[in-house]
C-alpha cells in the first residue's frame, strides 16, 4: 500500500511541475505581448 502512494504522490508531482512550466511559459507570452502593446 505504502509503496502505490508513493508512486501516485510521485507521478502527480512530476504533472504539477509540468503544469507549472506550462502556465509561466504562458505568463511569459503573455507578458510579452502586453508590453508589444504598450509599446505602440
Amino acid at each position: 500500500m505504502k509503496v502505490t502512494e508513493n508512486g501516485d504522490l510521485k507521478h502527480s508531482q512530476l504533472l504539477f511541475e509540468d503544469y507549472l512550466q506550462m502556465v509561466s511559459a504562458e505568463q511569459r507570452e503573455y507578458a510579452q505581448s502586453v508590453r508589444a502593446t504598450k509599446d505602440d
